[in-house]
C-alpha cells in the first residue's frame, strides 16, 4: 500500500479544479503517504504550477523531507529536464513561500537542489541553477560521493552551467572522490569546448 490519499492523486492531476475541490472538502494538504511525501512533493515532481500554487495558498509546508531526505525543491531540481518552464515557475513559488535555507538542504545522498539541477543539460537547467544561486545556494557543497555541482555539470558536458557555477564562486580545482578534476572529465569525454573554457579559468592541470 502506498498510503496515498485522494489529495496526493489530485496533486498529480493536471486539472487544478480537482485539487481545489478536494481542499474545499477539508483534505489535509500536508498529509503524508508511506514514503513520507506530501501532495506538494508530487505536484512539484509533475511540474504542475497551478497545483503547486493552490497547495501553497492553503498552507502546504515546503520543508517536509520524505523518507529519502528529499524536500519538494529536490523533486523540482531532479525533474527539470522534462518541464523546464513549469519547474522554474514552481521553484519560484516555493522560494517565495518557504525558508530560503532550503536551497542548501541535503538529502540522504547529501545532494543539494543545486547538485541535482547541475546534472541536467544547460538548456533545461540554467534558469533553475541561476535562481538557486540567487537565493543563496552554496556552489561548493559536495554530495556523499564528493561530486560537486561543477563536477556534475562538467561530466555531463554542460559547459554553460560550468561557466555559470565558476562565475559564482565554484572552485575550479575541485576533485571528485577518486581524484578526478574538471580537466580530467573534459579530456576523457573529448569535450574540446570544455577544455578551452577550463584553460581560460586557469584550472590546475595537477588537479585532474
Amino acid at each position: 500500500m502506498s498510503g496515498k490519499e485522494l489529495i496526493h492523486f489530485a496533486a498529480m492531476n493536471d486539472n487544478d479544479k480537482v485539487i481545489s475541490l478536494i481542499i474545499e472538502e477539508g483534505a489535509n494538504v500536508n498529509k503524508l503517504d508511506n514514503d513520507n511525501r506530501t501532495p506538494l512533493h508530487y505536484a512539484c515532481r509533475a511540474g504542475l504550477v497551478k497545483n503547486v500554487r493552490k497547495l501553497l495558498q492553503n498552507d502546504a509546508k515546503t520543508n517536509v523531507p520524505d523518507s529519502y531526505g528529499d524536500l519538494p525543491i529536490h523533486f523540482i531540481c531532479d525533474a527539470v529536464e522534462n518541464h523546464k518552464t513549469m519547474m522554474y515557475e514552481s521553484l519560484r513559488l516555493l522560494l517565495e513561500a518557504g525558508p530560503i535555507d532550503m536551497v542548501n538542504v541535503l538529502n540522504d545522498d547529501k545532494k543539494s537542489p543545486l547538485s541535482l539541477a547541475a546534472c541536467w543539460p544547460a538548456n533545461r537547467s540554467q534558469g533553475i541553477i541561476f535562481k538557486l544561486i540567487e537565493k543563496g545556494a552554496n556552489v561548493n557543497l559536495p554530495d556523499r560521493y564528493q561530486n560537486f555541482p561543477v563536477i556534475s555539470a562538467c561530466s555531463q558536458g554542460s559547459f554553460m552551467n560550468v561557466r555559470l557555477l565558476l562565475r559564482h564562486g565554484a572552485n575550479p580545482n575541485t576533485v571528485d572522490c577518486v581524484g578526478r578534476g574538471l580537466l580530467h572529465h573534459a579530456a576523457t569525454k573529448t569535450y574540446l569546448d570544455g577544455w578551452n573554457l577550463l584553460s581560460d579559468w586557469k584550472v590546475d592541470v595537477e588537479a585532474c
